[in-house]
């Protein structure tokens, strides 16, 4: 398994890969040690994020792989689809992938996202307009919205 590390202004994102995919990606604290071994396709996708963190990039295009099961599989695609810089609510996600009354399922699917940003679960909101909940905090959720609002 390969690995990069990213700093951005709310901390540090590790990456980590196989030999031509993204397997994780999991926001850090600033004080964990973390081991880098780099490859060509971990750089490229070091790369990439941190183009997208200075608003440079909208669209990624390294592949990722995803385990789960296929309601799993189904929501983060359905997610991975999401436009930049706009949003969609839980039950908006349910409802695409068939599931009307799945929002709070694909809300436990969202906390467990292996693939958060490049997976834009920072996307998904409550219907409300709310932020919900982030695996990397609502501060860095709100951030990453910000960051697509302003470089529209």
């Amino acid at each position: 398994m390969n690995s990069e590390v990213v700093d951005f202004p709310l901390g540090r994102i590790i990456i980590l890969c196989d030999k031509n995919r993204v397997v994780r990606i999991r926001f850090i604290r600033a004080e964990e040690r973390v081991k880098r071994s780099s490859s060509p396709f971990s750089k490229k996708v070091a790369e990439e994020i941190k183009e997208y963190l200075s608003g440079r990039r909208k669209e990624f295009t390294v592949e990722f792989h995803i385990d789960g099961s296929e309601f799993t599989k189904k929501v983060l695609r359905t997610v991975h689809k999401i436009p930049y810089g706009e949003t969609r609510s839980y039950s908006d996600i349910a409802k695409a992938i068939g599931v009307s009354k799945g929002a709070r399922a694909v809300g436990r699917v969202m906390a467990i996202n292996p693939i958060p940003i490049i997976v834009p679960c920072h996307r998904v909101v409550n219907k409300d307009g709310k932020l919900g909940g982030y695996s990397g905090g609502v501060d860095i959720k709100a951030f990453l919205l910000n960051l697509e609002r302003n470089a529209r």
